[in-house]
């Protein structure tokens, strides 16, 4: 599966999960996620192993090209057990890149997902993936950012900006 994303800081959450509710979006997700990345075989590859709430799962996405927004080739499969998973990872050699720990709540309209996410000491951030630049865009400005406020930034591009205010 092919994703695009970005991420907006500074939402008025309550503005933007009413409107979306009022657009008639369903909420698919609320909870707590623990990610571990991994160093993959290179730069444009992420590896991952996430437990999301009860269950867990394995990605693998490789950066497609794209300068406007992050666009990945993605792999993703259920894990039964997140724990068992970790140390085949270890056992192949793969070496823990950063752990976080994050609040997330996901709303789904069509392909579109819209998430929140809250990270100890950020403020909550949204960030929508949709198929396309051109859905993901129109997405964006129906919820009234414009492009500039989209931004192509990692989950530590995030931490870093709050970090370096």
């Amino acid at each position: 599966m092919e994703e695009r994303e970005v991420k907006i800081i500074d939402v008025d959450v309550k503005r933007v999960v009413d409107t979306l509710l009022s657009w008639g979006a369903k909420k698919t997700f609320e909870g707590e996620i623990d990610a571990i990345r991994y160093v993959g075989p290179d730069k444009d590859t992420l590896v991952r192993l996430r437990k999301k709430g009860p269950s867990a799962e394995f990605v693998v996405k490789k950066r497609l090209p794209s300068q406007r927004v992050k666009a990945f080739k993605e792999y993703e499969t259920a894990v039964a057990d997140f724990e068992t998973m970790k140390q085949i990872l270890e056992q192949l050699g793969f070496k823990e890149h950063r752990r976080s720990k994050k609040h997330r709540i996901s709303y789904t309209l069509g392909d579109t997902v819209f998430e929140f996410d809250t990270l100890e000491g950020i403020p909550t951030y949204l960030e929508i993936e949709a198929p396309s630049e051109e859905a993901l865009f129109e997405a964006a400005k129906k919820l009234g950012f414009n492009k500039e406020q989209c931004l192509n930034w990692s989950e530590n591009d995030v931490i870093q900006h709050y970090r370096n205010q």
